[in-house]
């Protein structure tokens, strides 16, 4: 998991808008296109994006 948002987070240049974070400090960001995040491309499956939820919590 935390692989993958870090490709997220690299697609998004690590900035994120202040409407993507929570009052209690959550976040979430989206990709257009899988293919960003050096996923191969499948013609049978075409190109489809992916939202990013994070719930922080102490452990």
């Amino acid at each position: 998991a935390e692989e993958i948002l870090e490709h997220g987070l690299k697609v998004r240049e690590f900035e994120l808008r202040r409407d993507n974070f929570w009052a209690i400090g959550n976040f979430g960001l989206g990709i257009q296109e899988h293919i960003d995040l050096g996923i191969k491309y499948d013609p049978s499956i075409s190109i489809y994006g992916l939202d990013f939820y994070v719930v922080l919590g102490r452990p």
